[in-house]
């Protein structure tokens, strides 16, 4: 876009627009050298996000897959400014939340900061003055932004994890599945929306429900991006004729 840009300020320089809009616009195009790479480095991190914020507004019911993705965004992002032995120690959601990523020592140098491809290939042909200062700002941004993000975001409440047992990936899982489903019932004992007795009675029946055969042939065919799991899960329950717990924890 920005050579067309150029190409309509110098158009219109004899008479140009008289809204603040075009005066900012002309400024940038005219007076920043590293305007290009701004947008790119912009461009790139957006389109992370995105990817996360497509998925999410939905009418499906998709909290089950909220926990793994929420995890992935944020990593990704402190991927681009941590060194490697930092970003190789977050091993779980726990060490996530724990990394003091605003602490310039766990930082890449800034000619180590990834600022996408876009970006890169304007800051080779840019001053090198021009670009530390440019990959400084890119670091102060993504670590607003990272902030911000682990500041908002619902990984810190127990029951995010525990309902990935509603996940058909971690329904497939014998380890996963077992750990998950237990923090879920702890949360729904502690709230009293469960008694004890029937939490271990709907934890036996889930984890029996998993092991048939039929029901893990079927969760090996959902496709996260075009089928619904709560129409494959009450599919399930009502095939095997559950006790009607089970049902209601699920639903």
């Amino acid at each position: 876009m920005l050579p067309f840009l150029k190409q309509y300020i110098d158009a219109v320089s004899k008479k140009p627009p008289s809204s603040n809009c075009f005066k900012r616009v002309c400024t940038a195009v005219k007076e920043d050298v590293m305007l290009q790479a701004k947008l790119g480095f912009l461009q790139n991190i957006a389109s992370e996000l995105e990817t996360f914020l497509t998925l999410f507004q939905s009418n499906k019911p998709l909290l089950p897959f909220l926990y793994t993705d929420l995890y992935a965004l944020p990593r990704s992002l402190l991927d681009h400014f941590l060194r490697l032995e930092v970003m190789q120690g977050i091993k779980d959601v726990s060490s996530l939340m724990a990394v003091d990523f605003a602490d310039r020592k766990k930082q890449k140098t800034l000619q180590n900061i990834d600022v996408g491809f876009a970006a890169s290939l304007v800051c080779k042909k840019a001053k090198g003055a021009d670009v530390l200062q440019f990959k400084d700002e890119c670091r102060v941004f993504l670590q607003h932004l990272c902030t911000k993000l682990l500041a908002k975001c619902p990984l810190k409440y127990k029951l995010v994890k525990g309902v990935t047992c509603l996940n058909p990936q971690v329904m497939l899982s014998d380890v996963l599945r077992q750990s998950r489903v237990t923090t879920a019932l702890e949360v729904f004992v502690e709230m009293k929306r469960l008694s004890a007795t029937s939490a271990d009675a709907v934890k036996r029946q889930y984890l029996e429900w998993c092991r048939k055969e039929c029901v893990q042939n079927k969760l090996q065919s959902f496709s996260h991006t075009t089928d619904r799991l709560d129409h494959t899960l009450n599919e399930l329950l009502q095939l095997e004729k559950l006790d009607i717990s089970l049902q209601r924890f699920v639903q």
